[in-house]
């Protein structure tokens, strides 16, 4: 698990490398959660960059209704729900409203 959740870490490092600075740090808090819980530097709410609030929501939509996801897919009404449902605590509620005016 430790050694999965060095992605993040490990895709900043790549993509600075790169003069991408802006989107290293998104890469790097795409898997920190609203309520503080996520990785890698526990980071909540506002702390968390914008784009990467962004990314997090879109990766999870994306494996919730993806068949080529890693489980079986959902359909946008039941992923809306789970996401709702977890907005204030993994997500940015204000994103996951965002993402149903658009989907």
């Amino acid at each position: 698990r430790r050694l999965f959740q060095q992605h993040s870490v490990v895709g900043e490092h790549l993509l600075q490398d790169c003069g991408l600075d802006d989107l290293a740090r998104a890469v790097r808090h795409h898997h920190e959660r609203w309520d503080g819980r996520g990785y890698p530097d526990h980071l909540g709410g506002d702390q968390i960059p914008l784009l990467a609030r962004l990314v997090h929501v879109a990766e999870v939509w994306d494996v919730l209704t993806a068949a080529t996801s890693y489980r079986r897919p959902v359909g946008g009404k039941r992923a809306l729900e789970i996401m709702r449902t977890a907005g204030g605590e993994q997500f940015d509620p204000e994103l996951v409203e965002c993402l149903a005016r658009v989907v």
